[in-house]
């Protein structure tokens, strides 16, 4: 789905999105948001975490990374961002990685 950066269609695509991929569905699932700079990518991934949070799932399994922020800049490469994510995960529970 194509997002517009003028229209009002983020919120409407958050609620659909939840609708349909709740946490209960333990599949492995990878998706990719993308667009033009600062046509609200992280505004998205925002309103998908606070859904995650409000259906139950505690802060410690959801991994948000942001690459602008000077804290990760340890991450050069993929095996770097491997072990970091594998350092977090404490159990089998599922992990929500953004």
């Amino acid at each position: 789905m194509k997002i517009d950066k003028n229209s009002s269609i983020h919120s409407a695509w958050n609620c659909k999105y939840h609708k349909q991929n709740t946490h209960e569905n333990k599949k492995y699932v990878c998706k990719i948001i993308y667009g033009l700079r600062r046509s609200g990518k992280s505004v998205i991934l925002n309103q998908i975490i606070e859904g995650i949070k409000e259906s139950g799932v505690d802060n410690e399994y959801i991994v948000y990374i942001n690459f602008e922020i000077l804290e990760y800049n340890f991450i050069k490469n993929a095996v770097d961002l491997d072990k970091y994510i594998k350092s977090l995960v404490k159990d089998e529970k599922t992990y929500y990685i953004f």
